[in-house]
């Protein structure tokens, strides 16, 4: 092969990997969809604050939820599909001005899940990391269940 083929050859390979590079750099990571048993237990940031309670996301195997930024409580239903879609539904809560992390609009917001390393991991629309929660610890249970109505 003479030098100019070699140059041109060299030239191409350098264009096509450069080009292949660039194609994946969308900065959404991919997720493996949990199995719905995976995401069924109680959520917690780790994270205190000057709250009432322990901000928190229970996530029951029957379909429904019930969280708490600490202070308002909220609850609902839940699925999620083969893929990791979320299907999040809400009812009425209260809204007490709180110090705590808005678990259940996260939540009722989010459009994928998935389990990494342990931690529940909430994705927005555009596939961006909203929030990574851990299962909770005993001392990291609410006082009490929070009520929606606020009654």
């Amino acid at each position: 092969m003479s030098p100019l083929r070699r140059v041109g050859v060299l030239l191409a390979a350098t264009a096509v990997l450069g080009l292949t590079g660039c194609a994946g750099g969308s900065g959404v990571e991919a997720v493996s969809a949990p199995a719905p048993d995976d995401l069924v237990g109680r959520w917690v940031t780790g994270v205190s604050y000057e709250s009432p309670e322990v901000p928190f996301l229970l996530i029951a195997g029957d379909g429904t939820w019930t969280g708490s930024d600490g202070c308002n409580g909220a609850q609902g239903e839940w699925s999620v599909d083969a893929k990791g879609a979320l299907s999040v539904s809400a009812g009425p809560g209260t809204l007490i001005a709180c110090d705590g992390v808005a678990l259940p609009r996260i939540f009722s917001e989010a459009a994928m899940a998935s389990i990494d390393g342990g931690r529940l991991r909430l994705f927005d629309g555009e596939g961006a990391t909203v929030v990574k929660l851990a299962r909770a610890t005993s001392d990291q249970a609410p006082t009490a269940s929070p009520d929606p109505a606020g009654e």
